[in-house]
């Protein structure tokens, strides 16, 4: 099957979406760190970037829905999902992290800390549910293709937005379609 222009672009649109996920916060974390004088309101809207593509990726494929093939859109979500593992694994280091400083004796630790790891779990869901577009869109075109029961690709999409149980589904949908092959 040859790949058209639409399935290219929405391929790159999640490469877009990952080094967005993986470089914002590095970009934010730097640049407050180097430069003195940047408000820290730019430091978080930068953390915004990868929803920004997310909805840009969303919009893309609703314009050419009918030219994306839904292997493609699997293709991207297991992309997604997959590079996004060590990202969220380091969320969870640095909330563990937090978390140990609640026990420290300085007591503004014991405000800050939880506000911070709310924080952190805040962006990390952000980010799983705006990387959840291709799946969505999978979850929707199979569905369409009556390639999946309507019941099946319902239970895939609400799972999107769950932690963990996410990727654990796009598994289930790679084993599924390549079984159907």
């Amino acid at each position: 099957m040859e790949k058209t222009k639409e399935s290219k672009n929405i391929t790159l649109l999640a490469i877009l979406f990952l080094l967005s996920v993986y470089g914002a916060p590095a970009i934010a974390v730097g640049l407050t760190s180097l430069v003195e004088k940047v408000p820290s309101f730019l430091s978080h809207i930068l953390f915004g970037v990868p929803v920004c593509v997310a909805a840009v990726s969303i919009i893309y494929a609703k314009q050419h829905w009918a030219n994306i093939d839904r292997i493609t859109l699997l293709r991207c979500s297991v992309l997604v999902k997959y590079l996004m593992i060590p990202f969220f694994v380091g969320c969870v280091l640095i909330c563990l992290m937090f978390l140990l400083f609640l026990f420290t004796p300085l007591v503004f630790m014991v405000f800050a800390a939880p506000v911070a790891i709310i924080y952190i779990l805040g962006i990390g869901w952000l980010y799983m549910v705006c990387g959840s577009s291709f799946s969505v869109a999978y979850g929707l075109k199979a569905r369409g293709e009556e390639a999946h029961s309507e019941v099946f690709g319902v239970l895939v999409i609400i799972s999107q937005f769950l932690f963990v149980i996410d990727v654990i589904a796009v598994m289930i949908l790679t084993l599924k379609e390549k079984k159907s092959n």
